[in-house]
């Protein structure tokens, strides 16, 4: 059942959505709000033509342009089903993907040509690059469904093409989406009890402040995260976790690892997500025994930008803080899923807590940051990374505070690029120690390798510069990314 913004957006409500979004009771997150077949507001406004509405939707910050329903539709196959040149060019001005298919493999030059919309099509092929040329899961181009005066109209743009398969997630990986929505919609209540949960007595790993295990709840495998020491845990914790996880679960990206549960009972405080057997990022790359291609390793990179891009377009920030391979699981088809991402409590964030520990992780960590966990407070200890930052008086950073935390996952996923290139450790012949204090007094970063793509060794530039402004978004990296691979010195 639609719930009632999606109601308004379908009867063209512009001012009865704007009066729901400003009503303080309003629990839902405006045009990013699903229905039950996963559709967002802009979905609903372009499938049913109204244009006021979408107008409004592309105007939202961190709205999802190419969003996907249950049948993997976009806004942009929709409005091009429901015939309206106008929103198309509105879509497509935005940057919406035209040649984005569904699970059937139909893009929207399918359906423009499919109901003979000439307009549409012929705006589509010529100027809006889409693909004429380009089959759906049953072999079929939109062409080869088409009436006589769009194949002719079109008749260029496919002469001396070569016929492509349309990019569409499978039916399997639909299914899959759409089970983990269920669960992060609220199908299964997130807060659970310790005894719903069946643990893995031998855990997966053990660190300084968590441990993992695997486990099974609900049917599902699932990986449950604890604090390492439970007594630590107090009042404030929990109810800051409960805030937080209440948050983050309703967050879906593809190239996110959905929270799925959580226990927020002491001594049994832990998340639970879902098991990837395929496991992380950092094994994948450190395995002599893997072979991976220039397209394997520019899809990696743009699955976990892209995911990154979905956080901080949220509002407020979602943030990282601590991106890095091992944080990375990768699906059976190489499908980055980013994990341990948004906690800004010090229970499962203790990059926000005091501690001179965090020097083992060094290579991952910005300047600004290393210089927080660096400065010495009035007791002579470690100084929290959030006070002032002072390496020495007047010196670099000298009174900054790290109030805007996402220069620091941009700093992070250079270190990522390059560790996807190299496949190997960004300073592997330096110890934490020396690597911080080179970073912060000789402003060192990691050489680049000359077999490195072009467009990857700027970026990996452009993340490092020591000043966090002027480090790029990720939604600036996109681009950047998906740009033509030539090599240093070619």
């Amino acid at each position: 059942m639609p719930s009632a913004i999606h109601e308004r957006a379908k009867a063209g409500d512009l001012p009865g959505i704007e009066s729901l979004i400003a009503d303080p009771e309003y629990p839902g997150q405006g045009a990013s709000d699903r229905d039950l077949h996963e559709n967002t507001v802009l979905h609903i406004a372009c499938k049913y033509g109204k244009t006021a509405v979408v107008e409004w939707a592309l105007a939202q910050t961190g709205i999802e342009l190419n969003a996907l329903n249950v049948a993997g539709d976009t806004p942009l196959i929709l409005s091009a089903s429901q015939g309206s040149l106008e929103i198309v060019k509105m879509l497509v001005a935005k940057g919406a993907d035209v040649n984005r298919a569904n699970d059937h493999g139909n893009t929207a030059m399918h359906y423009a040509c499919f109901w003979r919309y000439r307009d549409i099509a012929v705006y589509l092929g010529k100027e809006a690059g889409a693909w004429v040329a380009i089959k759906n899961k049953y072999q079929k181009t939109p062409l080869g469904r088409t009436s006589d005066e769009i194949k002719d109209l079109l008749r260029e743009e496919a002469a001396g093409t070569r016929t492509v398969q349309a990019p569409a997630r499978t039916f399997a990986q639909a299914k899959e989406e759409a089970k983990i929505r269920f669960l992060a919609k609220g199908g299964v209540d997130w807060e659970i009890t310790a005894t719903s949960v069946q643990t893995h007595p031998t855990p997966l790993s053990s660190a300084i402040y968590f441990i993992t295990r695997r486990g099974r709840w609900n049917n599902y495998d699932v990986v449950i995260r604890t604090p390492a020491d439970q007594t630590k845990v107090s009042a404030d914790d929990v109810r800051a976790l409960k805030s937080e996880i209440s948050h983050l679960r309703k967050l879906f990206h593809a190239n996110l690892l959905p929270l799925l549960a959580a226990c927020a009972t002491p001594p049994n405080v832990g998340v639970l997500t879902e098991f990837v057997p395929s496991g992380d990022l950092w094994t994948f790359l450190h395995d002599p025994g893997v072979e991976m291609t220039m397209e394997m390793a520019l899809g990696i990179a743009e699955g976990v930008c892209k995911g990154m891009k979905f956080l901080h377009e949220q509002d407020p920030p979602v943030v990282h803080t601590n991106l890095k391979s091992q944080n990375i699981l990768l699906m059976p088809d190489v499908t980055p899923r980013i994990t341990d991402y948004g906690f800004t409590t010090a229970l499962f964030n203790p990059l926000r807590a005091t501690s001179s520990k965090y020097l083992s992780r060094t290579e991952w960590l910005s300047p600004e940051v290393l210089r927080g966990i660096c400065s010495t407070n009035a007791a002579g200890g470690w100084g929290d990374i959030t006070s002032p930052i002072a390496v020495a008086p007047g010196g670099p950073g000298s009174g900054e505070t790290v109030t805007d935390w996402r220069p620091v996952d941009s700093y992070a996923f250079g270190m990522l690029l390059h560790e996807i290139v190299t496949r190997a450790w960004p300073y592997d012949v330096m110890n934490a120690m020396v690597v911080g204090m080179r970073v912060l007094l000789e402003d060192v970063r990691p050489e680049i390798p000359s077999y490195a793509p072009d467009n990857l060794a700027k970026l990996m530039k452009e993340c490092w510069v020591a000043t966090p402004a002027d480090r790029p978004s990720f939604a600036s990296m996109l681009p950047q990314i998906n740009a033509p691979q030539v090599a240093l010195g070619d």
